[in-house]
C-alpha cells in the first residue's frame, strides 16, 4: 500500500493558509492529456467557462510529454480533428513497405511484427513536440484559459448533509499555491488523482496472481513504460544483419554483449509464462521493440517497468521515483548496446526520451456508473453500423 505516516514518521504542523483564486469557471480540468484535452475542449465549445491544470508545458499527455505520436485516423470526433489538423500542418510522417522494405513482418517491429513478408502497411506517426502547440492553439482558440507548469495538489471540499462536493481545486505554480474554483471538476489525470484527494471510492491498480501462477501473491500492476526515440539509424544494414547471421532477434549480439558485461540483468529477459502475468506484454524487453517515428531513420522505442517490480507509481513517490531511475539507466544501456553491437546504429544518438513513465494500471474509480470495455465495444459497433446502413449510403 501507498506509504502512510506512522509511529516512526516525522511530521510538521502546517498552519492554515488562505490562498488566492487564480481562476473562477464552470468547468476545471485536471490534466491536459488526450481526455482531458477532449473534455476542456467540447465543454469550451458548449459555451461554458473551461479552466485547464496541466503539469507539462503543453497538452497531449501521452501524445505529446511521453512521445506515443501514435497518428491514426480514429473514429470520427475530436480525436480525428486533431489528426486532421496534424495533417494539415504537415506534422504526419507516414512510414510504409516502400519506405521501409522488410519491416514488414520483422520481429523486432512493434506493430508489424506479426504482418506477412513484404505485405503493405501504413505507420502514421506525428512529431509530439510540435503536436503539442497544435493542442495549446486548439485549446486558445476554443477560449479555454489553461495553466501549464501547474501541478495539482489538493481539494476543498464543501461537507454537505447529504453528499460533499468539491468547490475548488489547489494547485500550485511559479506564483506560488493558488486556487481554481468550479461547479464541475474533471479528473483527467490519467491515475485518478483527484478522485483520490476528495475521498471518492476507488480500486486500487494491480492484483494478486491467481491460484497455479508461476508468482507469489504480490500485487502487481500492469507494468508502466518510458518512450523514447533514436535518430539516424540506417535499417537495411540492420535487416542484411538479421538475414546473413540467421539471427532476427538479435539473440547472437544479446549474448555477446551479456558475455561483455555491456548488459544490466534486468534489461533483456525471457518472457513470462504462467497464468496472471498479462500475457507476452509489457513485461519489458526480451528483444528490441521499436517503430518508425516522424522522419526517415528515427525509430520511437519501449522501456518497460520489469513486472516483478511491482510498482505502483500512481500512489507511491518512492516508486514513482525508482520507475524513473531505473528506466532512464535501461535507456542509456540499450542504446549503447545498439550502437556498439547492432549494425545500422553505429551512428545512431538519442534525440529524445518521454518526460514521465507512463502508468497503464493506476487507481480506478467508482463512480455512478462505471464505463467498461463492453460499452466501448458497443458503442462502437452501433456507430458503425450507423455509418454504413444502407440509409447513410
Amino acid at each position: 500500500m501507498p506509504r502512510q505516516a506512522g509511529a516512526d514518521t516525522k511530521l510538521i504542523a502546517v498552519p492554515a493558509t488562505r490562498v488566492p483564486v487564480a481562476a473562477d469557471a464552470d468547468v476545471v480540468v485536471v490534466g491536459a492529456g488526450p481526455g482531458g484535452f477532449a473534455a476542456a475542449l467540447k465543454a469550451a465549445r458548449m459555451g461554458v467557462r473551461v479552466a485547464v491544470v496541466e503539469k507539462f508545458d503543453m497538452p497531449g499527455g501521452v501524445h505529446t510529454s511521453g512521445l506515443q505520436g501514435s497518428a491514426n485516423p480514429g473514429v470520427g470526433g475530436i480525436h480525428s480533428e486533431l489528426m486532421e489538423r496534424f495533417s494539415a500542418d504537415g506534422y504526419i510522417y507516414t512510414a510504409t513497405e516502400a519506405t521501409h522494405p522488410g519491416w514488414a513482418g520483422n520481429p523486432l517491429s512493434h506493430y508489424e511484427r506479426n504482418h506477412q513478408p513484404g505485405a503493405p502497411f501504413a505507420r502514421g506517426s506525428f512529431n509530439p513536440e510540435v503536436a503539442g502547440r497544435v493542442m495549446v492553439r486548439m485549446l486558445e482558440e476554443a477560449g479555454v484559459q489553461t495553466f501549464y507548469g501547474t501541478s495539482f495538489v489538493d481539494v476543498a471540499i464543501k461537507r454537505g448533509s447529504r453528499e460533499d462536493a468539491i468547490t475548488a481545486v489547489i494547485v500550485e505554480n511559479a506564483s506560488g499555491r493558488q486556487a481554481i474554483t468550479g461547479k464541475v471538476f474533471i479528473d483527467g489525470s490519467g491515475t485518478a488523482e483527484v478522485v483520490a484527494r476528495a475521498g471518492a471510492p476507488f480500486v486500487r491498480g494491480g492484483g494478486p496472481q491467481p491460484p497455479g501462477a508461476d508468482w507469489d501473491g504480490v500485487n502487481r500492476p500492469v507494468p508502466g513504460g518510458l518512450l523514447w526515440i533514436m535518430s539516424n539509424i540506417e535499417l537495411a544494414p540492420l535487416i542484411e544483419y538479421q538475414r546473413s547471421a540467421q539471427d532476427p532477434m538479435l539473440d547472437k549480439l544479446i549474448a555477446e554483449a551479456r558475455r561483455a558485461g555491456d548488459i544490466p540483468f534486468n534489461l533483456y529477459r525471457p518472457r513470462m509464462s504462467g497464468t496472471g502475468v498479462y500475457g507476452e506484454a509489457y513485461i519489458g524487453h526480451p528483444t528490441l521493440d521499436m517503430s518508425p517515428m516522424q522522419a526517415p531513420g528515427t525509430y520511437i522505442l519501449w522501456q518497460n517497468v520489469p513486472y516483478e517490480w511491482a510498482l505502483h507509481m500512481d500512489d507511491d513517490a518512492n516508486d514513482a521515483a525508482r520507475a524513473m531511475r531505473g528506466l532512464r539507466e535501461f535507456v542509456d544501456a540499450e542504446a549503447g548496446f545498439l550502437i556498439d553491437y547492432v549494425p545500422g546504429f553505429e551512428k545512431a544518438f538519442i534525440s529524445n526520451v518521454g518526460r514521465f513513465v507512463g502508468t497503464r494500471d493506476g487507481r480506478h474509480p467508482i463512480g455512478e456508473y462505471v464505463f467498461s470495455l463492453d460499452d466501448a465495444l458497443a458503442a462502437f459497433r452501433n456507430g458503425w453500423q450507423s455509418r454504413h446502413s444502407p440509409s447513410a449510403l
